[in-house]
């Protein structure tokens, strides 16, 4: 785009959007970069943290033609330790032997299966589950019987929050992100036409927001029982505007990705992981966000971990250790209960509850949500 064009389609974006010119964008990377690292805390137990994403699809939904090549190309390139398969539901998803270790990346097989008109990743599922005239609470059982973890998808119209089944929900999903809120999309058109040949990643960085809906949703649900917080990409390579790509894989991966606490690097432990919501979610389109950690200590030097349950005791505390300096958060049962703008939060817990933690970054004056942890259930 020519000079002229683009400082027009700028003024124009600012005065009707609020936007930014992409230099806005690149400043935003430089001082991101600059960021003081602080040093993590050890894993404890023989855990190690993997970094992967959950909920991508292949030319084996009808609504993608992504290859299994590209999508571990960028999987590699993007870092991730393991990629969670969730093409739509079919015989065919069944007849590729797509499960395995594929050049340092695990791929766990899965599908997204629809029922009563809601959506279940069906993680770690090795046989075609047909669905027809089955309820969602049948079909989440079907998923649990094959040693599989059932997560609810689609947060921003999913209704069976309570099916006894679901390890997990989805609280943030970028298609979900990119289908709201239709005002946006001028906005989202007019970036394409300025920033989209030298910052691609600016379009889908719109699309990041505080999932204010789902997490009170998730709150209220944790309040009576365990459940898995995750953030996905969804990623499909089939979103365009104005015939650009807005989703590639190897953007798309880097978008929101999914740390698991595990064992060891296999479909067993991973899974386990994540069934346990021993893991955390963050935008690593801003930064990486590994690192982090949220554990649970008492006067002896015990120590719990995200999604554990220990019991209320009078010396608990609650150590956050953050990548960077951001704005911690603690919330116990949804309700902001401490907040600091440091790297590093102990806080004293006082009593029963659900309590999990968000740290955001603050970048050209603005709190940028960052990363979510999982609940610490204090019986």
């Amino acid at each position: 785009m020519p000079v002229a064009a683009r400082i027009a389609v700028s003024l124009l974006l600012v005065a009707t959007t609020g936007c930014t010119f992409p230099s806005t964008f690149q400043a935003m990377r430089s001082e991101i970069a600059a960021l003081d690292s602080e040093p993590a805390p050890p894993i404890l137990d023989g855990l190690q943290p993997y970094r992967g994403v959950i909920h991508v699809h292949s030319r084996l939904s009808h609504d993608s033609r992504g290859e299994e090549d590209e999508i571990l190309h960028a999987a590699k390139a993007a870092g991730l330790q393991f990629v969670m398969m969730t093409d739509h539901n079919s015989p065919e998803v069944f007849q590729h032997d797509s499960d395995g270790l594929r050049d340092g990346v695990l791929v766990v097989r899965g599908a997204e299966i629809r029922a009563e008109d809601d959506y279940i990743l069906a993680l770690g599922i090795d046989s075609f589950i047909d669905t027809a005239a089955m309820t969602f609470a049948e079909v989440t059982a079907a998923v649990v019987a094959q040693g599989g973890v059932p997560i609810g998808a689609h947060p921003n119209r999913f209704r069976h929050w309570h099916d006894p089944n679901l390890a997990g929900v989805e609280v943030w999903d970028l298609y979900d992100e990119a289908m709201s809120d239709r005002w946006r999309y001028a906005a989202l058109a007019l970036d394409v036409l300025v920033s989209y040949d030298d910052y691609p990643e600016q379009i889908l960085f719109r699309l990041v927001r505080h999932p204010a809906r789902a997490l009170a949703a998730f709150d209220a649900e944790t309040r009576r029982r365990r459940l898995t917080a995750i953030g996905t990409p969804d990623a499909h390579q089939n979103i365009r505007v104005l015939g650009r790509q807005l989703d590639p894989y190897p953007l798309a991966l880097r978008l929101v990705t999914m740390y698991l606490l595990a064992e060891e690097h296999s479909r067993s432990a991973l899974l386990e992981a994540l069934r346990r919501g021993r893991g955390y979610w963050a935008f690593d389109i801003l930064t990486p966000a590994s690192g982090f950690d949220v554990r649970l200590v008492d006067g002896r030097g015990t120590t719990w971990l995200m999604g554990d349950e220990p019991a209320a005791a009078p010396d608990l505390a609650l150590r956050v250790f953050a990548p960077h300096r951001g704005r911690i958060t603690v919330l116990r049962d949804g309700v902001v209960i401490g907040q600091t703008d440091a790297a590093r939060l102990t806080l004293p817990v006082e009593g029963r509850g659900v309590y999990r933690v968000e740290v955001a970054l603050s970048v050209q004056g603005r709190w940028r949500p960052w990363i979510y942890s999982n609940p610490i259930y204090v019986r």
